[in-house]
């Protein structure tokens, strides 16, 4: 290597890999950087010191010390002593994970030879195959969510129909009355389970097609503190939301961040097992070229230690009970934050509570305000195609209650019938994407060859960006499974509102 102008020393000098040459009776004659480093010894004071007082190994699982090879067991055997994946000792105790190797060094010209350790830091190459291993369980159980919430919500959503109808139709502050509200407010709650599968489904979708706008931090804010105020059995949990209304506009997907600030605020109740306060503000701040909307929870609950909090982001890392919690809802949160281009940190200690702070970019223009009728001239009439018919009549319930005109069928085929006959006075058709045969995305394409500006919202279980990554085509609303009679009416009424204006600007123009 000499003969190539590069001086052996000065190889040695800068391999990252730990260096460590002794003489034949085992005592160090020389160490690179690297291996000063490693050890936590200089070479000038481990100079003439035995191997095995500067190295120190332990195995990674059994935290059992391994035998450093001695000059004796080479004189027999030439062959190199290897320990994969254990943990180096430096001077002070510090714990680094090392791949090491002994070898004999045979000297041609002389009956004399020494010994080589070599040790690689395989800190980076652990933690990759972590990050990998934990990619493979998210994806998992992602697709196991995925599934689970889709059927879960539309069982959800029958049993929400049966229980709302039988609550209409008895008398109030009856025992059975009392029970039928009972069940629905289980419905809410179990509501907040299948929220909480979705937003495990989602977070290893790492598509960017997803629906990132101007939305109102307030009312996003304002939504998930009402799902949960109307879902959670326990009153000890109080919620102080400061000025709402003067909170600025964000970048982001609202049922995602609905999701995101839901699973935040079930830490925040679970962190408060005798109750207490979550409260909830926002500031604003500039990073670089971007303006950012900061939203601030805190809590009074029990904080986090040091050693929880540098693992509070980590996949499957939770200090609930087993059967608990999943240890995924940082980790979902910390995804879709990222992905909408901000950060998010957190402060805690223990018996002081926690202060998580959602950095969010700021939306340069206020989105303008939805103009809506003030009263409606003529009936609007809807199609809904849903093969679910206990959901189908629900819904078609629901509508016909607030003085819409229904056609309702659970065959696609149908469905497309109806609206080929109807095409004139049909102002909104509601589609599940998943049926028997021919599916919702038929369905859709269908009405659209009919009618390219027709108004259409889609339902499913599934998320709305795996929705939208199935159907490309046309511009439509979306409504995910299960969904109350309000949620059903105030979409309907904002997308009726909205092909309105559409309609009024085309006209003008």
């Amino acid at each position: 290597m000499e003969q190539s102008g590069i001086p052996c020393d000065l190889i040695l000098q800068n391999l990252p890999e730990a260096v460590i040459v002794t003489d034949k009776k085992w005592s160090i004659v020389y160490m690179n950087p690297a291996a000063e480093t490693l050890t936590g010894w200089i070479q000038k004071t481990a100079l003439g010191k035995d191997l095995s007082q500067i190295v120190r190994l332990l195995g990674r699982e059994n935290r059992q010390e391994l035998k450093i090879p001695s000059a004796h067991g080479f004189q027999n055997d030439k062959k190199s002593v290897n320990y994969l994946q254990c943990l180096s000792l430096s001077a002070d105790n510090a714990e680094t994970p090392v791949d090491a190797s002994f070898a004999a060094i045979a000297n041609p010209r002389s009956a004399g030879h020494g010994y080589l350790a070599i040790m690689s830091d395989i800190t980076a190459c652990l933690k990759l195959n972590e990050e990998h291993v934990n990619r493979q369980k998210i994806s998992a159980i992602s697709n196991m969510a995925n599934y689970l919430a889709r059927d879960f919500s539309d069982s959800l959503g029958t049993i929400s129909g049966h229980a709302s109808a039988i609550a209409d139709n008895l008398i109030p502050k009856t025992r059975a009355h009392e029970e039928a509200l009972r069940i629905l407010q289980a419905t809410k709650r179990a509501g907040i389970l299948a929220k909480h599968l979705m937003s495990i489904a989602r977070i290893s979708d790492t598509s960017t097609d997803m629906k990132v706008e101007a939305i109102s931090l307030g009312t996003v804010v304002k939504d998930a503190v009402k799902i949960l105020e109307e879902s959670l059995l326990s009153q000890t949990t109080s919620f102080k939301i400061r000025n709402p209304e003067g909170m600025p506009h964000i970048m982001a997907d609202e049922r995602q961040l609905v999701d995101c600030l839901i699973n935040l605020l079930l830490n925040s109740i679970d962190a408060m097992p005798n109750g207490g306060t979550v409260a909830i503000d926002a500031a604003e701040t500039v990073s670089g070229k971007n303006s950012f909307a900061v939203l601030r929870l805190r809590d009074s609950g029990v904080g986090m230690t040091k050693d929880v909090l540098m693992r509070a982001f980590d996949p499957f890392f939770t200090t609930k009970p087993a059967g608990a919690g999943s240890g995924l809802g940082l980790t979902v949160v910390k995804s879709f934050i990222e992905r909408w281009g901000g950060f998010i940190k957190i402060r805690s200690r223990p018996d002081h509570g926690t202060s998580i702070r959602l950095f969010m970019r700021k939306a340069r223009v206020q989105p303008a305000r939805m103009t809506t009728r003030s009263a409606k001239v003529t009936l609007e009439t809807i199609l809904i195609v849903d093969d679910s018919k206990p959901l189908l009549e629900k819904n078609a319930a629901i509508l016909r209650n607030a003085d819409y005109n229904v056609h309702a069928t659970t065959s696609a085929d149908d469905g497309i019938e109806l609206y080929a006959k109807h095409a004139d006075e049909i102002d909104l058709a509601i589609i599940d994407l998943v049926m028997p045969g021919t599916d919702g995305r038929k369905v859709l394409e269908k009405i659209l060859a009919l009618n390219p500006t027709a108004s259409i919202i889609m339902t499913s279980g599934f998320s709305r960006d795996y929705v939208r990554k199935t159907l490309e085509r046309g511009a439509w609303g979306f409504i995910q499974k299960p969904f109350t009679a309000d949620h059903l009416l105030t979409t309907v009424r904002k997308t009726l509102d909205q092909n309105s204006v559409l309609q009024a600007d085309s006209f003008t123009a």
